[in-house]
């Protein structure tokens, strides 16, 4: 068959995409960022089923596996792009559909998350084709945004956990192979929930995960509800926070299902997680303590660039700064352009950083910035090099932090 997977370079899709090659289909991978042979896909953009007609030629089946945990843009990537697609498809005569919803994006779904899912599950579940909703719960798999937070915390010596729900988390590699099974499928249930075969509570998950990268199980402390609101309100706020009130509700909730529908739709029994995950390596350990340090790196960098900003523009008198500028040969007239137009750039810097705007160039030209700045003070104030407080030494080990930035950030 011919195939389209939307959300191929994800964790499910990806897989999902290989596993379909590897049964002999033709496999159309949609992507952000296509290659050669793939579909450009913009979830954001691609609005209305018109924008969908000229890629779907041709395509017999479509597995739309986009989904995000958070976002502004939710409400388009899991609801108004996939109407618009499953539009389309039953314009262009597609045969069968299969949509990666969630786990509780049902009657009883309260969060934006489960709510945006839901009414794109029930448009597709109205039209005139064969469609398949599938509702995973946690899929943990290497790469996964849900298996890396839970990885760093079991690498942690002691987390404190908000009591919640138990789930029915289900290997990744488990799930592909339920979706390829139901791809092919004749017949096959309208809507069936994705479950793994035990079902636990979040800290049982993270002692399992420890255990998987073979280091001891953190202390868990059972977070007071109240606090763990209040955290869970402030990462509302950070586009990157590990805990938001969405994530606490649904947690509280739980996220388990029967597994015998899931079982009897794909004819294979998932397996437990010590069996399903892959071996671990030192890799797999090394990120999950970054997990953490990374945005406190992230954050260190910017207070740096930011509080030096401010302090040599309304702080620091400007007199003492134009006698230093003159000592580096900078002229008199040319001394305030000099002064606040490097403050400005260091705040430049600061709120890049912040923002993650073009983080790894806009790193690399820190480290350029900061050379620059240290090569033409030792040529000018050479004293500064014995200054007990290291205002110059200290560059050292801040490039030294600024190149571990740019080595673990994405592309």
């Amino acid at each position: 068959m011919r195939i389209l997977v939307t959300g191929a370079d994800g964790l499910i899709g990806s897989r999902t995409a290989r596993a379909l090659r590897a049964r002999g289909h033709q496999v159309i991978r949609g992507v952000r960022r296509p290659g050669p042979g793939d579909v450009a896909i913009d979830f954001e953009r691609d609005l209305e089923p018109e924008a969908w007609q000229q890629r779907l030629e041709g395509i017999e089946v479509v597995v739309n596996a986009v989904g995000v945990a958070r976002g502004k843009a939710m409400a388009l990537i899991h609801e108004r792009a996939p109407c618009a697609l499953f539009e389309a498809c039953a314009r262009a005569g597609v045969r069968k559909i299969v949509q990666l919803s969630a786990l509780g994006a049902d009657e009883q779904a309260e969060t934006q998350f489960q709510l945006s899912k839901r009414s794109a599950d029930d448009l597709l579940v109205s039209l005139p084709l064969q469609k398949i909703v599938i509702m995973p719960s946690l899929v943990i798999g290497r790469g996964g945004a849900s298996t890396d937070l839970f990885a760093a915390l079991a690498s942690l010596p002691l987390i404190a956990l908000p009591a919640g729900g138990q789930v029915r988390p289900i290997a990744v590699d488990d799930l592909v192979q339920g979706i390829v099974t139901l791809v092919e499928a004749e017949d096959a249930p309208t809507r069936v929930a994705a479950v793994g075969p035990v079902a636990m509570d979040v800290g049982e998950l993270i002692a399992l995960l420890a255990g998987w990268l073979r280091v001891p199980p953190p202390r868990i402390l059972r977070s007071p509800a109240l606090l763990t609101s209040l955290i869970a309100g402030l990462g509302d706020h950070f586009g990157n926070a590990p805990v938001t009130t969405e994530m606490l509700r649904m947690l509280r909730r739980g996220n388990t299902a029967p597994l015998e529908p899931w079982v009897t739709a794909c004819g294979v029994a998932p397996r437990p997680l010590e069996q399903a995950l892959e071996p671990s390596s030192p890799a797999d350990l090394c990120y999950a303590r970054l997990y953490f340090i990374r945005p406190l790196l992230r954050w260190s960098i910017a207070f740096i660039w930011l509080a030096t900003a401010l302090i040599c523009a309304f702080f620091y008198p400007a007199t003492e700064s134009y006698a230093l500028l003159s000592q580096c040969h900078v002229p008199a007239w040319l001394a305030p352009w000099a002064l606040y137009g490097a403050c400005a750039l260091d705040a430049f810097f600061g709120l890049a950083m912040l923002l993650r705007w073009h983080q790894r160039p806009m790193l690399l030209m820190q480290v350029g910035l900061i050379a620059l700045y240290s090569g033409a003070i030792l040529w000018c104030l050479p004293d500064s090099l014995l200054h007990p407080f290291g205002p110059m030494t200290k560059n050292v080990p801040l490039i030294g932090a600024i190149l571990a930035l740019w080595a673990v950030e994405g592309r």
